[in-house]
């Protein structure tokens, strides 16, 4: 009789709808998701600070070079994205998405303290390492399954499950604000380690949310297999054996490499990774569009490609990636020409198979670019960014709880206007009232500090992205509508083609802003500022598409995996950012800067030229 009335309870709760007129198990993932968000994104803005600072002074680091610290950077996004593939199967065939959320937020927050370690006695990289793998490990489990059951709350489909969306990702773009803020200012002001502390508090705080909520979600993530008991049972086992191997190799490896056994760099396992991966995914491709003896064709042009290399450059890495780069071109060159040749009669799937391959190449391109924020970009802003601000005789003479006050006048009636309402879930109504008093009492210690002189942290630059997010897109949702009112809605390929222009005009303002530095510290911020505009009306352009063209090119028996490319191409995007950024050993920030610029304009070049073709290709999906 308990459990029934439990289970009556909460089907009640999963019924109401009082979270701005949505499902009440929408706020339970939306405060998930803010504070998951709010630690992710607080951790990653001191990650690359942390590993490059001295390992002397008031707050010591690591004392990495660039080079080693934004190749670890790279490998540690990566490996973010890529165990979302393997997180979503656990969701999908053993634990079901409600069981993994949790489990994967617990391993975040133990992570975040992991990284803490040296203020509780541990040695500082062993803690610094073991922490990137827990977070690695619990992002996967938690990222993919979170949005899943987003979309489980609204059976029903449409616009209201769309409108559910656009609620879910702002909790994503406030935690991304709030996150940078808050770990920045204790993390790089006072100690590194409280930054990574404060980040594991923001998980527990989303694991409290979480299990608070629980039964507003109703069914909603529970696991849907027909399989019986012994089946998964002997799944589960595989998964463990499976789990355990492959921890036990990459525990050797990593040791084997450190110890100098396995003589290769962090840079050069990155650079491995990525074209191997790379490689990976062409022949993935050619056995979808082509027959299976082209996956042989495809790896005897890329031995070929290698072998020619090697006459200039030996039998090494670079040869690899030359090989590995003519491989990408020669597929793309002999598969346009195929998909046009009417005696083909190439199949209309394969032919939308094809341009999900291109808008992965160019995703990738666009990752690559856009995450170099987390790491040149964050540099430039800690070593070239004049951030020093006041003293501002007015807020002396005012006093420093003028800008709290005017902001808390606006903030309080809001959250008393919400905690009247009866029929709204009191976790809703602290979290309201909770951000409001954190956004008084951030205005409140900025003009504090700007009665003298403050240094902003650099990390708090990080920010800007999510904030330009919230304001704009709202924008560009409202602009695509106007014009697919018209018959002017640009095609999908062309706004890709859009959204790298968007980011190659970002780098190429922040290119002339290094290149006007006059020393150390000498930039004005407002180029960054511009810089991640820019950036943001490139994202709004090509990332919300990104999703949406997968779910709409690929058949029905394909969309899981289409879905997971997709996180392949932002996994490719990050490691190779990485490695970009890593060129700031030996390159000055605006030569980086204008390459990565040029190297993306050309590629946002090229997919407008390409765009009328590859719609084509596309048959009816707009």
């Amino acid at each position: 009789m308990a459990n029934e009335q439990t289970g009556a309870t909460e089907a009640d709760s999963a019924k109401k709808n009082d979270f701005f007129g949505h499902p009440r198990g929408l706020s339970t993932l939306f405060f998930t998701e803010f504070w998951e968000r709010f630690s992710y994104y607080g951790m990653r803005a001191l990650l690359v600070l942390f590993m490059a600072a001295a390992v002397t002074g008031d707050n010591p680091g690591l004392g990495f070079s660039d080079g080693r610290a934004t190749a670890i950077y790279g490998l540690y996004t990566f490996f973010v994205y890529v165990l979302a593939l393997p997180g979503g199967w656990v969701a999908d065939k053993l634990w079901g998405q409600k069981k993994s959320v949790f489990v994967g937020g617990c391993i975040i927050a133990l992570g975040h303290f992991t990284m803490a370690g040296p203020l509780m006695g541990f040695p500082d990289e062993i803690s610094f390492y073991l922490g990137l793998v827990f977070i690695v490990i619990g992002t996967g489990l938690l990222k993919p399954n979170v949005s899943s059951m987003v979309g489980e709350l609204y059976p029903e489909g449409g616009a209201r499950r769309d409108a559910g969306f656009s609620i879910f990702y702002m909790g994503i773009n406030f935690g991304a604000i709030l996150g940078p803020t808050l770990c920045g200012i204790l993390g790089e002001g006072y100690n590194w380690h409280w930054g990574f502390s404060l980040a594991g508090f923001g998980m527990l705080l989303g694991l409290i949310s979480y299990k608070i909520g629980e039964k507003n979600l109703g069914d909603a993530g529970k696991l849907k297999v027909d399989d019986s008991d012994s089946v998964l049972s002997k799944r589960s086992r595989n998964f463990w054996i499976t789990t355990a191997v492959s921890t036990t190799i990459i525990v050797l490896f990593s040791i084997l490499m450190n110890t100098g056994v396995i003589g290769i760099s962090l840079q050069q396992l990155a650079q491995t990774l990525g074209t191997s991966v790379a490689l990976i995914a062409v022949i993935f491709f050619a056995y979808l569009i082509n027959d299976s003896k082209w996956i042989g064709a495809v790896l005897l042009l890329a031995g070929a490609g290698y072998y020619i290399a090697s006459f200039n450059w030996g039998y090494t890495l670079f040869s690899y990636q030359i090989g590995i780069g003519i491989t990408v071109i020669a597929f793309l060159i002999i598969n346009t020409v195929r998909m046009f040749m009417p005696s083909l009669k190439i199949s209309l799937e394969k032919k939308r198979l094809f341009v999900i391959f291109w808008l992965f190449i160019l995703a990738a391109l666009f990752w690559s670019g856009f995450e170099q924020a987390g790491s040149s970009l964050n540099l430039f802003a800690e070593r070239e960014t004049d951030r020093t601000f006041g003293p501002y005789g007015l807020i002396s003479q005012v006093g420093a709880f003028l800008p709290a006050l005017i902001l808390a006048l606006p903030l309080g009636y809001l959250s008393w206007s919400i905690f009247k309402r009866d029929n709204l879930w009191w976790v809703g109504k602290a979290g309201v009232a909770g951000l409001s008093l954190l956004v008084v009492g951030f205005a409140y210690y900025v003009s504090t500090q700007l009665t003298t002189t403050w240094e902003m942290p650099a990390s708090m630059l990080q920010n800007i992205n999510p904030l330009f997010i919230v304001i704009l897109a709202p924008v560009f949702g409202w602009f695509w509508t106007w014009l697919a009112a018209r018959n002017a809605n640009p095609s999908i390929p062309v706004k890709f083609g859009l959204g790298l222009l968007g980011l190659s005009a970002g780098f190429f303002v922040i290119s002339w802003g290094a290149a006007n530095a006059t020393g150390p510290n000498s930039v004005a911020p407002a180029w960054l500022i511009v810089t991640y505009f820019l950036h943001t009306c490139g994202e709004l352009c090509l990332s919300p598409v990104g999703l949406s063209s997968m779910t709409k090119l690929a058949p029905e028996r394909l969309v899981s995996q289409m879905m997971g490319v997709w996180f392949v191409a932002a996994a490719l995007g990050n490691l190779f950012a990485g490695l970009m950024a890593g060129q700031l050993e030996t390159l000055a920030p605006s030569g980086l800067f204008w390459s990565v610029a040029l190297l993306v304009g050309g590629g946002g070049i090229i997919a407008l030229l390409a765009a009328p073709p590859v719609k084509r290709l596309m048959g009816d999906v707009e």
